[in-house]
């Protein structure tokens, strides 16, 4: 396994998880590393991660409502192996 830098835009999400700790998911713009066996795997896992994380702090239909309509307004940029 990797560790792969994934840079993300969350600049659509943002303004509708202001009510959320997002912790490193807090910026429009995070970058983050996780261990993956290949990219697709590494932005599988930043974005569940990020799911994971919301619904860990309000698991009610209406989160997970806004869960299913951020996802596609939630864009990873890069996922590649740093240098």
């Amino acid at each position: 396994m990797k560790i792969y830098k994934v840079a993300m835009c969350l600049q659509m999400a943002i303004p509708r998880l202001k009510s959320f700790d997002l912790k490193e998911y807090a910026a429009t713009r995070p970058i983050l590393f996780v261990e993956a066996h290949n990219p697709d795997e590494a932005c599988h896992k930043v974005m569940s991660s990020l799911i994971s994380l919301i619904l860990s702090q309000d698991d009610s239909l209406e989160t997970k409502l806004l869960c299913k309509d951020i996802i596609n307004d939630v864009r990873v940029i890069t996922a590649k192996v740093p240098e």
